[in-house]
């Protein structure tokens, strides 16, 4: 699990770091526009990605299904620890049990 997790740790900080370029680029774009008092600012046609009728663009589709399988991944992860964890209780339990009846039968 750990390699497949460190892969999809990559693949989102990837689609994070497109998404911020992405960014970068379109604020150079508006910033080399001349636009004076004049002339109105754009602000009213963007709109947020959640506004957009739940359509997300390409990138976050991708975060977004690389989360989802994240959460799978460590929901699996925890169900095998707690396994191994109620597994291991059992020995001991065991263990305990069985050295408290030796314990009881040489005290009689």
């Amino acid at each position: 699990y750990g390699e497949r997790l460190k892969k999809i740790q990559k693949f989102i900080i990837k689609a994070k770091e497109e998404k911020v370029m992405s960014k970068k680029v379109k604020i150079e774009k508006n910033d080399q526009q001349d636009e004076g008092p004049s002339q109105p600012s754009d602000l009213s046609d963007t709109s947020l990605p959640g506004e957009m009728g739940g359509e997300t663009d390409p990138p976050n589709r991708e975060i977004l299904a690389a989360i989802a399988n994240l959460r799978r991944v460590v929901a699996q992860i925890k169900n095998d620890i707690c396994t191994t964890i109620d597994a291991r209780i059992e020995m001991v339990y065991a263990e305990l049990r069985g050295e408290l009846a030796g314990a009881k039968r040489e005290n009689q």
